[in-house]
This record gives structure tokens, C-alpha cells and sequence, in this order.
């Protein structure tokens, strides 16, 4: 008890403080206890009223996934159309889960995992989800460990989908290798009018209030902000005027209908 005295007589907080903040603590781990096992049984009884699932920052891990995506998987919750898990303790076995989920189901229409360790081999486990994918519009993987492998298998299996519009992989290892292969996604010139026609057309965006940026790609050199707004034009132009075309077409045949 002696040192525990000497310990809050040397600090900056109060023992006061401390018991209060061990309280806040308690009750946070029994709201997380709580909720979890609440969405399961509710997505298990196909609870048409949940459309959002929201776990951000609730020591989510794969297991629990598995057991959260089991009934997206079977469609047994059409009506679930936004997942966020951002903060959590996702990584590339998690990621695969996600991937799972995205393959067998076209419901789905936001998907956040940002500020988790996915890495290349969860980003890659996503990417091939997302070329069967036609639900999806929005993605974020940021701060999720992923480098220029990971962005390039990405830029690759986005050519196959035409429905993906925002992509954020701000706060990742991205080099000037992966703007390119970005750009290359959206922007594909090497075989003539046909590689342009089979680039990507849906995508807008691949950041979020930040470009894309990490220190081995220093913006400040002439090349590599050449480069960022290059990508950046194509995207506000090319891809934005097929995107406002697509959804003019379809909210027009769909007020026709």
C-alpha cells in the first residue's frame, strides 16, 4: 500500500481519478461484452432492422468475425449494408474473413477495417473478393499496413469491378511503384484504345480527407507531386463524368420503371 501511495504522490492524477477511470474501464469492457453477442443473435435471427454494424475499437479479432459473417455469408441479413471495424485487432486471418464475406455477398456496401495490421496478404485476400464483387461502392483500408504488393494486387483486381467508388489507402507503405500501379488501374494506356476501355471506371477516389502519402513517397519533390496529380486528374475527370453517367442511367430507368 506504501508504494501505491508513493506512486499517486508522484503522479499527475488523483487515486480519485484513477478509481474513476478503472470504473469508465469496467463498464466499457461489459457495454463490449454485451453488444457483440447481441449483433450475433440478432444477424442469426435475420433482424431485418440492422443495416449497420458498428464495432469500431471493440477488440474485434477473426473469431468473433467469423461468427459475425456466418449469417451475412448464408444471406440470411440482405438488409445489412455497412460494416465498420476500424480499430480493431484484425489482421491478415481476419482479413480473409472479410474477404469471404465480400465474395458470397452482394449486400454489402461500405466496408471499414482502418487502423488494422492486414498487411499484403490481407489486402490480396480482399482484392480477389472484390473482382466477384458488385455490391461494394466503399472500402477504407488506411493505416493498414499494406505497401506497394499489397496496392498493386488491388490496382489489379479493380480492373474486374465496376461498382467500387471510394478507396482509401491513406497512412500505408505506398511508394511512387504504387501510384503508378494506381494510376496504371484507372489510366491504362500500353495497348491502346482497349486498354483504356478495360481500366477501371467506377473508382473516384483512392484517399480520404489526406492524399496518399508515406515517407518514402515525399511529396514535396517535382516528380513524384507530378505523379499524385496526374492520378488525382484522372480520377476527377475521366472516372467522375462515367460515374455521374452511370448513376443519371440508372436513376432515370429507374424513375421510368
Amino acid at each position: 500500500m506504501g508504494n501505491i501511495a508513493i506512486a499517486f504522490a508522484t503522479s499527475t492524477i488523483s487515486f480519485s481519478e484513477f478509481v474513476e477511470v478503472k470504473r469508465q474501464k469496467r463498464l466499457e469492457d461489459k457495454r463490449i461484452s454485451s453488444l457483440i453477442p447481441t449483433y450475433i443473435k440478432r444477424l442469426n435471427r435475420s433482424d431485418a432492422s440492422v443495416s449497420t454494424i458498428n464495432l469500431n475499437g471493440m477488440g474485434v479479432e477473426s473469431n468473433i468475425l467469423r461468427l459475425l459473417t456466418a449469417p451475412i455469408i448464408k444471406g440470411q441479413c440482405p438488409t445489412v449494408i455497412e460494416l465498420l471495424l476500424e480499430r480493431n485487432r484484425i489482421g491478415s486471418e481476419g482479413a480473409a474473413v472479410i474477404a469471404r464475406a465480400l465474395y458470397h455477398n452482394n449486400h454489402l456496401k461500405i466496408v471499414s477495417l482502418a487502423h488494422n495490421h492486414i498487411g499484403n496478404v490481407g489486402a490480396m485476400a480482399i482484392a480477389n473478393a472484390l473482382e466477384q464483387n458488385t455490391s461494394l461502392v466503399r472500402l477504407n483500408l488506411s493505416f493498414c499496413n499494406i505497401d506497394d504488393d499489397g496496392v498493386k494486387k488491388l490496382a489489379t483486381s479493380l480492373k474486374k469491378n465496376h461498382v467500387l467508388v471510394h478507396l482509401n489507402l491513406e497512412g500505408n507503405f505506398v511508394s511512387s511503384d504504387g501510384i503508378r500501379s494506381l494510376l496504371n488501374c484507372v489510366y491504362d494506356t500500353s495497348g491502346g484504345i482497349q486498354s483504356i476501355f478495360d481500366s477501371n471506371h467506377s473508382l473516384i477516389s483512392y484517399h480520404g480527407q489526406r492524399t496518399i502519402y508515406n515517407p518514402n513517397f515525399p511529396e514535396s519533390t517535382v516528380c513524384n507531386r507530378k505523379l499524385v496529380f496526374q492520378l488525382a486528374s484522372i480520377l476527377a475527370s475521366c472516372n467522375y463524368r462515367y460515374s455521374q453517367s452511370y448513376l443519371t442511367t440508372n436513376i432515370t430507368t429507374s424513375a421510368s420503371s
